[in-house]
């Protein structure tokens, strides 16, 4: 098939390639509890091809929200409920996060050190993480990124998910 973002408007049933968006190498996309609000990520090595995008108009048009340059391969993308705070991962890098509006300024996770980063979830209220690493653990946050502990065995861990108030996980391999 061809690559790009795809959106179901009838829980599933059928599904309609978003061209406004491209054809990238997509890897992660959150969004708001109704679409109206997207946000993708693009993986390449290169900082011109690597890319963060948003939608506030369920796709229609796109925004490139610019990262910096040791944000290269994006795997996974997370977003406060709000859809104002933003964390992402990034494969043998750190995590980063942006809080003051969507991608405006970003910080590094420096406690989270550099792996190979999978994927990220985030609770509601965006002060809580779990990530995974690729051939690695899975690691938890519960203080805003401040420090993380090992919570999964190594395995082949990929994307990952959490309850609104972060009492309930759930990974893939």
């Amino acid at each position: 098939g061809v690559k790009g973002v795809y959106k179901s408007t009838d829980a599933g049933q059928s599904w309609i390639r978003l061209d406004s968006a491209g054809s990238m190498d997509f890897r992660g996309i959150a969004g708001n509890s109704d679409l109206t609000n997207i946000i993708v990520s693009v993986y390449s090595t290169t900082l011109s091809d690597s890319k963060l995008i948003r939608s506030f108009d369920g796709g229609v048009t796109w925004t490139d929200l610019g990262i910096t340059s040791d944000m290269l391969k994006l795997n996974s993308v997370a977003v406060s409920a709000d859809f104002v705070k933003i964390a992402v991962v990034s494969y043998n890098a750190k995590i980063h996060k942006s809080v003051n509006g969507l991608g405006s300024s970003w910080t590094s996770m420096d406690a989270a050190g550099e792996k190979g980063w999978k994927g990220i979830a985030c609770n509601s209220d965006f002060t809580k993480f779990v990530a995974t690493v690729l051939n690695g653990f899975i690691y938890k946050s519960i203080n805003g990124g401040e420090t993380w502990i090992e919570i999964a065995d190594s395995r082949a861990w990929g994307g990952v998910t959490v309850s609104s108030d972060f009492s309930k996980m759930a990974a893939v391999t």
